[in-house]
């Protein structure tokens, strides 16, 4: 079993949880190798501002919400070498029905192109600022 842990989270604690959850003393739980744990990035006002001001630009009136991916990045390893690591995407997909990554991913190809744009709008913004 595969658990993504929260950052701030202990490994025992999660080992404790699952071993509750399936309650059966037949079942071992034996965490294999070390997890590369990472400080989450604060949101910085600077990101956070582009974002939102772009965002509503593109689609008026959609709100715009710090989450945190449930998938692998590779963020961990800037953040714990000091330097700050965000993902935005800009990618709508029906709730519950994207299939991520799987044979039934479902993305509309216009969805794909506005993400593209705006995280090239968003790039360009942020590295030169006053340059659009």
């Amino acid at each position: 079993m595969n658990c993504r842990i929260l950052p701030d989270e202990p490994v025992e604690e999660t080992a404790k949880i699952l071993t509750r959850v399936i309650a059966d003393e037949k079942v071992t739980i034996t965490p294999t190798g070390r997890p590369t744990m990472a400080p989450p990035s604060p949101p910085h006002p600077e990101v956070m501002q582009a974002v939102s001001a772009l965002a509503g630009e593109m689609w008026p009136g959609v709100p715009v919400q710090a989450t945190m991916s449930a998938g692998y990045t590779d963020n961990r390893w800037l953040r714990n070498a000091g330097i700050p690591a965000y993902g935005v995407s800009g990618l709508f997909s029906d709730q519950g029905r994207n299939g991520v990554h799987g044979r039934n991913e479902r993305v509309a190809v216009k969805d794909v192109y506005a993400s593209k744009d705006f995280l090239y709008r968003l790039v360009k913004q942020l590295a030169a600022p006053g340059a659009r």
